[in-house]
């Protein structure tokens, strides 16, 4: 049993949508436990799921027990969860979200107020239990994970319900997802109108991703520290290709060549 590295956003691996568990052996209490030992480490989490320690199988854990929040309301202590499965949702909330795998940031999120959901608990027994509240919210946040979403892909507005926030709850140990150091990092990716979540295949993805690097080279930014990535659908809304910079968190939708300079001149902004 131990403390696992924690994936940061923006690694591919934490978009990966994971497979069901469907021999219930040693192995999956190990992870069970190297998940309540990650998440207790970190001090200030409620919940971790498996991807993010990169490990691509669907179980998480939630203890809200000790949060605030939680010792106001009802919870069931600490769950250890294999192949959760959310059955029932009631009503509908607002909130502000966190997450380890993305430690610089806050958003604001819709969620169920209560939900019905089955899993297998760390004895391989089935198990269904209703919960509401925080812990709700936070079983909700974790079994997303294991299916390749962050909170990230639940927001809005990145430019209204997305906040950036001190360090002090920065995860204790992480693998940085990208090479370092860079300033900005612009991803290029396609978004489905109808909501399927795809690797880009338009051609003008590649196009476009080739030409802004170009641009970036040309004005020497590539040196001071920016990259460019092609990239899943965000599950964000809106017509593709898009363009996130990130940490910035500058967003363009349906992005054409001729927006291509001021995307440049954005990012020169922002090193300046």
């Amino acid at each position: 049993m131990a403390v696992k590295e924690i994936l940061l956003y923006p690694d591919s691996r934490l978009k990966e949508v994971c497979a069901p568990i469907g021999k219930f052996d040693d192995s999956v209490r190990q992870l069970l436990q190297d998940l309540v030992d990650t998440m207790v480490d970190a001090g200030h989490s409620v919940g971790i799921a498996a991807p993010q320690i990169g490990d691509t199988r669907r179980a998480l854990v939630v203890d809200v027990s000790g949060s605030k929040l939680g010792q106001k309301q009802k919870n069931h202590g600490l769950l250890q969860m294999v192949n959760p499965e959310i059955i029932e949702r009631e009503g509908e909330q607002l909130v502000r979200e966190g997450c380890m795998s993305v430690p610089d940031y806050t958003g604001n999120v819709t969620r169920a107020e209560r939900i019905l959901v089955q899993f297998l608990n760390r004895d391989g027994e089935f198990q269904v239990i209703r919960s509401e509240g925080f812990e709700a919210i936070a079983i909700q946040h974790e079994l997303d994970h294991l299916n390749g979403y962050l909170f990230l892909d639940r927001v809005s507005s990145l430019k209204t319900d997305l906040f950036r926030r001190k360090q002090k709850h920065a995860p204790k140990r992480a693998v940085q997802a990208q090479p370092a150091p860079y300033k900005c990092h612009l991803f290029v990716c396609i978004n489905d109108r109808e909501g399927e979540r795809k690797s880009c295949a338009d051609g003008s993805s590649p196009q476009l991703r080739l030409k802004l690097k170009e641009r970036l080279q040309e004005k020497g930014l590539l040196a001071e520290g920016v990259r460019v990535s092609q990239s899943k659908c965000l599950g964000l809304c809106g017509e593709g290709p898009n363009v996130l910079v990130y940490p910035q968190n500058l967003w363009y939708s349906a992005v054409t060549p001729g927006d291509v300079e001021r995307i440049v001149g954005d990012v020169e902004k922002l090193l300046n």
